[in-house]
């Protein structure tokens, strides 16, 4: 698997995807998947081979969209790629996309705008109803909370890293 160079991309390790699909598990399967700060891809790369039916990728790098290209290419796999700020791409693609049973949302340790941006996804119906977000952050960065139509199901940490498995809650 081909990765951006530098230091702006930090791939989810081997230990983390392992974590989080064992959570997942079947869940994956026939599913819709979105990669929002897609890196390299690897995860949504994984996530297609461990049976979901489709993924988009995302990532506001040049350099990360083609190398996930790069990546689907080398496994021969069709795949949506797209190349916005991750608020800019819920913005404007809302209207566009069919909802996701599960988004992976692994921002730049240092950002800042999980709250808006679980609420963005909620709001512009990029979950499909009892989907899952999982979010993926630093332990030193406060733990995102649970906007209006989210629950938080689970929590992980591994080292450093702490995983939140958000489930839209089911409705009324």
């Amino acid at each position: 698997m081909f990765s951006p160079a530098g230091l702006a991309v930090r791939p989810t390790s081997d230990r983390v995807r392992e974590t989080l699909f064992a959570v997942l598990g079947s869940a994956v399967v026939d599913a819709r998947f979105l990669d929002l700060f897609a890196g390299s891809g690897a995860v949504g790369l994984e996530a297609l081979s461990r049976g979901a039916r489709d993924a988009v990728f995302n990532d506001q790098s040049l350099q990360a969209v083609q190398v996930i290209r790069r990546n689907l290419q080398a496994i021969g796999v069709d795949a949506k790629v797209y190349r916005f700020a991750a608020e800019v791409f819920l913005n404007r693609l809302a209207s566009t996309i069919t909802p996701f049973e599960i988004i992976f949302c692994d921002p730049p340790y240092r950002y800042e705008r999980s709250q808006p941006l679980l609420l963005r996804i909620i709001e512009n119906g990029w979950l499909e109803q009892e989907g899952w977000i999982i979010y993926e952050n630093s332990m030193r960065a406060p733990r995102p909370s649970a906007p209006a139509g989210l629950l938080v199901w689970r929590e992980q940490i591994l080292g450093e890293t702490r995983i939140t498995y958000f489930q839209a809650a089911p409705a009324p």
